[in-house]
């Protein structure tokens, strides 16, 4: 389900065409170091009356937009995969998965799914630029995503006919379907606000403007006899969407020939933003004063690999005065450890434990 709507909104709805020749288009304004959270999700059952089919289908994927700069004419921003869930409600219960979590399954050993995909774009960023002037988004790092796709497989043991199946597929059809679900927040980029109408290109389905602020645009179809039902809420501070639901109904009988040749479908979907913030710099700046020292250096250790125990070190030389000061790397918050290493006698330091986040 997902990659036709993402297919239908990036060659329809990305170029919107307005009514008026004087359109005043969405001007996209993004800060360096912004970073917005998404969550889409998509409730999909397939029914044949009068009992269901196939049971819901629920499908979760939180991504973050990251802004790394922003220059006069372009803004380059990095999208990345947070959360990527399934999940199938049998008799009451929920069987989940979850793709930054892979099961432990040779899959080189059968036949290729979709879930090898899913787990090895989940570790891909994707790097974008957006044309400020020509109101474009072009991925900019496509070879680089092959080439860590390709790296991964390698390293899964996976046979070489494998990897190069697997990389043709991922090149042509899933690169496409993540850059679609990255980019839905730039939907609306060439929308002309100010029109009672607007339809998208190509497409008979019109939104209308249901209510307008000076922050946000509330637009939506008319609800009637047509298939979809489309609502989205534009922030007119970026540009950018905050909210998008659709909910279709449908016959998907070529998709489900053989399997189920009469069943249809009911699916609604919602995109919603979840959080919006100003990231802090990914370093840690610790300042103090030893009194009564037991060695003239000071050692910092911090943890920033995801897995495993090794810690990262940072070592400073004392000032005369005792003074020290201490700037590493932090990729995440946590606990951390400075010491004053007693290098003169066998006896071990006493750490001093204290909490930080990047960019304290």
């Amino acid at each position: 389900m997902r990659t036709t709507f993402f297919h239908f909104a990036i060659s329809f709805a990305f170029i919107l065409i307005s009514v008026s020749s004087n359109a005043k288009q969405v001007q996209v304004n993004l800060k360096e170091n912004e970073e917005l959270i998404y969550e889409w999700t998509e409730k999909v059952v397939f029914k044949q009356q009068p009992r269901v089919l196939f049971p819901n289908q629920v499908t979760t994927i939180r991504f973050s937009l990251l802004v790394d700069k922003v220059e006069t004419d372009k803004i380059f921003f990095t999208a990345k995969t947070l959360r990527s869930q399934k999940g199938f409600p049998r008799q009451g219960e929920m069987d989940f998965k979850d793709y930054g979590f892979p099961q432990l399954v040779r899959y080189y050993q059968t036949q290729l799914t979709s879930d090898l995909f899913e787990e090895i774009l989940y570790q891909i960023k994707f790097l974008f630029e957006y044309n400020i002037a020509k109101r474009e988004v072009q991925l900019i790092n496509r070879n680089e995503i092959l080439e860590q796709c390709f790296s991964i497989l390698k390293d899964k043991e996976y046979t070489d006919d494998v990897r190069r199946e697997t990389i043709d597929r991922i090149n042509k059809v899933y690169i496409q379907s993540r850059m679609e679900l990255f980019l839905t927040p730039f939907l609306l980029v060439d929308a002309d606000i100010e029109q009672t109408n607007i339809q998208l290109k190509n497409q008979e389905l019109k939104l209308s403007v249901l209510s307008q602020s000076k922050e946000l645009v509330e637009l939506g179809n008319a609800p009637g006899k047509e298939e979809s039902n489309i609502g989205c809420t534009l922030n007119l501070q970026d540009g950018l969407l905050t909210r998008y639901s659709l909910s279709t109904i449908g016959n998907d009988s070529k998709q489900m020939q053989g399997i189920y040749p009469t069943s249809n479908y009911h699916s609604t979907e919602q995109f919603i933003l979840l959080h919006k913030s100003i990231q802090k710099p990914q370093t840690i700046l610790l300042c103090g004063h030893i009194d009564n020292p037991v060695s003239d250096q000071m050692v910092l250790y911090s943890v920033n690999k995801f897995f495993g125990s090794d810690m990262d070190t940072k070592t400073v030389y004392l000032e005369k005065a005792g003074n020290f000061r201490i700037e590493a790397k932090l990729l995440e918050k946590g606990f951390l450890a400075v010491i004053n290493p007693n290098k003169k006698q066998n006896i071990p330091s006493v750490p001093i434990l204290f909490y930080a986040e990047p960019g304290d």
